[in-house]
């Protein structure tokens, strides 16, 4: 559910920038981070990369970030969660 509410936040009647999970022909798809690569987070980063989003799952085990990136879909990329990589996501978001 939390990417269906996602989705519907980022809805222009919602408040939200107008944003398409998936995009249209011309215009980039969303980006998606999934804090926690565990039962919860592999089946939210598996529906929003389902609904063509381009997905980053965050986690702060390396097995188990070797272990998603080899059985998800190729829009869904791991990171390793650190302090430094989340100052760096917090100044690119901005």
């Amino acid at each position: 559910m939390s990417i269906q509410e996602g989705a519907r936040f980022l809805e222009k009647p919602q408040g939200g920038k107008g944003v398409l999970l998936g995009g249209v022909p011309g215009v980039k798809s969303a980006k998606i981070l999934v804090l926690g690569g565990g039962v919860v987070g592999q089946n939210a980063a598996l529906m929003a990369a389902g609904l063509g989003a381009d997905v980053t799952i965050a986690d702060i085990s390396l097995p188990h970030l070797r272990y998603l990136s080899e059985t998800m879909p190729a829009n869904i990329k791991t990171l390793y969660s650190s302090a430094y990589n989340s100052v760096c996501l917090i100044i690119l978001s901005n």
